[in-house]
């Protein structure tokens, strides 16, 4: 789907040297109070032994309420939407350590580790109250209380031996590579639950237990050998074994036991999977003056076994034979322009969540379930490049063009609440409810632009940047058994003006508009239209002796989104700092964030079967001092 940065959702749900990700906390909506600390590690080990390594952690409490419309596609044409307010805390403990060792054996001869390692603690609370209607009749209610305990573990390594051969560019590579992953902890479920259509209200009170493992071992080895001057051939082969188990027990409380004793089969389900892979390829490298072009090829073949073992035994086999090409050129009319051009294909396992057939109600109006006949998907990708640089005229041009495909695209299946689907009753669900299942479609295929041109404004000491982006996604997806196809475009203009008058005024003005056009082969009455707009000026201003002031000013516009979430707002912050210290590399600031007390959080989603506007808290006014001093210590050999 498309849309823009999404925030909040239910609390608790989640579950080589350094990396600009090793010391990042993902975006959040919300308000979160955050504590981390990061180290960096780098050093030579005598002669041959190069170590790289960090350590990250991370702790946050993240405090989200956030209010939801969800409209749905119906080939009926029956409106109906879903209402949502949650309100959720999220306690998350994260740890992650990064090495890489790089030991030089002797001249030809060099072996790369790399270990990594992540461990999280996940817990969470939210308080959801949602509605359902069809047209304006009201369909359902839940009021439901949602509490997770949560724990997960990743590790990974990989170990890379390398080899020259004494004939130049004669070299042979093996890279083994492991994965463990575990997800442990267990979710409680109370929840009040009102279907008007039959005056029936049932209630939910569950202790889930789940636990996911999974190993994956995989080995490559690659041969180059030169063919002539400007060209080389390339052998490689590799194999990969991934096996996923999952065991999800549900357990309704005793009230006889005063405890969670009661095993609940139409929501427990045991279930493993293992994926083999065998992928035998070669390659064509070819280099001559300004033109490079290399060409990659494979033959996989992939076995996917899954087996269920509680509460029925059952087994599904598939097999896939799949051809992988890859080619890349690349020409340099001078040394300031080049193209480039992609074709790249690969091929995407579902997930052992996508895989395992057990319903999920942990927000009971909205179900969704596995599918363990879920195939692989199959995507291609071609994408043009081009750029030019004038150092002259000091202007800059850069376009970029892309267009993918994916058979067997994993797609949402949805019976929407009312819908007297036999599924229901042979998941012994509530017709009432709403319930989704992954499922494999032919027909997405996007396409991408993006175009930027940047020109010196000599007279006003300033430079001009102005973008253009076109986007367009086409997606399919199952409506209560009637096929839906959404298709999204996107047209975008961004425009940013910054100054370099002087080493003491700098400023920055840009504004970027994006124009979204909605459309569903279904019902058209869903069709939507709507813009987004945002525009903002940066001032930044030395004053005297290190007397430093700074401000910035942001328009936010949103015009076609659901009742209510159409806003118009203005974001204004502003500091006043003094340089300190010698050589001023110290300051003290004081900054006033959102004077105008307005700031607002608004996105927008689309999916093959709905059209979603969300609404999160987000910090607003407040004032903080801050001190920055910076570090500079460098050594030369005079």
């Amino acid at each position: 789907g498309g849309g823009g940065d999404r925030g909040g959702g239910r609390g608790g749900r989640g579950g080589g040297g350094a990396t600009a990700s090793d010391f990042l906390v993902g975006q959040q909506g919300g308000i979160a109070t955050t504590h981390a600390l990061g180290i960096n590690y780098s050093d030579k080990w005598g002669k041959k032994f190069d170590v790289s390594g960090s350590y990250f952690f991370n702790m946050s409490e993240n405090e989200a309420i956030e209010s939801l419309n969800r409209e749905f596609v119906d080939v009926a044409e029956v409106s109906e939407i879903y209402r949502e307010a949650n309100n959720s805390i999220t306690d998350n403990f994260n740890h992650r350590l990064n090495f890489r060792l790089e030991y030089e054996l002797d001249e030809s001869n060099s072996i790369i580790m790399r270990p990594r390692i992540s461990i999280q603690d996940n817990n969470g609370l939210s308080n959801t109250f949602g509605q359902t209607f069809l047209g304006d009749v009201l369909w359902n209610q839940t009021d439901n209380d949602y509490r997770s305990e949560l724990s997960g573990i990743n590790f990974s390594n990989s170990l890379l031996f390398r080899h020259r051969f004494a004939k130049r560019r004669r070299t042979l590579s093996v890279n083994f590579n492991t994965t463990y992953n575990e997800k442990t902890g267990v979710s409680f479920l109370n929840s009040e639950d009102l279907f008007f259509s039959d005056d029936t209200m049932e209630l939910i009170d569950q202790l889930a237990d789940l636990g996911i493992e999974g190993w994956n071992l995989s080995s490559n080895v690659m041969y180059t050998e030169p063919v002539g001057k400007n060209s080389m051939l390339m052998l490689n082969y590799r194999i990969s074994w991934q096996m996923d188990d999952s065991d999800k027990k549900t357990f309704d409380f005793d009230e006889d036991a005063a405890d969670y004793e009661d095993l609940n089969n139409s929501l427990s389900n045991v279930f493993s999977n293992d994926f083999v892979t065998n992928e035998a390829g070669a390659g064509y490298n070819y280099r001559k003056g300004a033109t490079m072009i290399m060409t990659r090829g494979s033959l996989q073949w992939a076995q996917l076994d899954n087996e269920q073992f509680f509460p029925t035994v059952a087994e599904t086999n598939n097999n896939f034979t799949s051809i992988l090409p890859f080619v890349m050129v690349r020409h340099n009319f001078s040394r300031m322009k080049n193209l480039r051009v992609f074709y790249r294909t690969n091929t995407r396992l579902p997930t052992v969540e996508q895989l395992q057939n057990v319903v999920d109600n942990s927000n009971p109006l909205q179900l969704s379930i596995g599918n363990p006949d879920l195939r692989q998907q199959y995507q291609q990708n071609l994408s043009l490049r081009y750029s030019s640089t004038n150092t002259e005229k000091s202007t800059v041009f850069f376009t970029m063009l892309s267009g993918g495909t994916t058979k067997n695209y994993i797609a949402n299946s949805t019976y929407l609440a009312g819908t007297e689907h036999p599924i229901f009753a042979e998941l012994e669900l509530d017709a009432g409810s709403q319930l989704t299942q992954p499922v494999n479609l032919d027909g997405y295929w996007n396409i991408r632009s993006f175009t930027t041109f940047g020109v010196p404004l000599n007279r006003i000491k300033s430079n001009l940047n102005i973008n253009l982006t076109g986007n367009y996604a086409r997606i399919p997806g199952i409506i209560n058994d009637a096929l839906n196809f959404s298709s999204n475009t996107t047209a975008g203009l961004g425009l940013v003006l910054s100054s370099n008058v002087s080493d003491k005024v700098d400023f920055t003005i840009s504004s970027r508009s994006s124009y979204n056009i909605v459309h569903n082969s279904l019902q058209t009455d869903l069709n939507a239209n709507y813009l987004q707009q945002n525009s903002r000026l940066k001032f930044n201003w030395i004053i005297g002796e290190g007397i430093v002031f700074r401000t910035d000013f942001t328009h936010q516009f949103y015009d076609g989104l659901a009742d209510d979430f159409d806003q118009s707002f203005f974001v204004w912050n502003m500091s006043l700092g003094q340089k300190v210290f010698k050589n001023k590399r110290g300051e003290i600031a004081l900054a006033i964030y959102d004077l105008l007390d307005q700031n607002n959080r608004i996105s927008r989603t689309i999916t093959e079967t709905y059209i979603e506007d969300t609404q999160t808290n987000i910090l607003q006014r407040f004032v903080m001092l801050n001190f920055t001093y910076n570090l500079r210590n460098f050594y030369s050999k005079k």
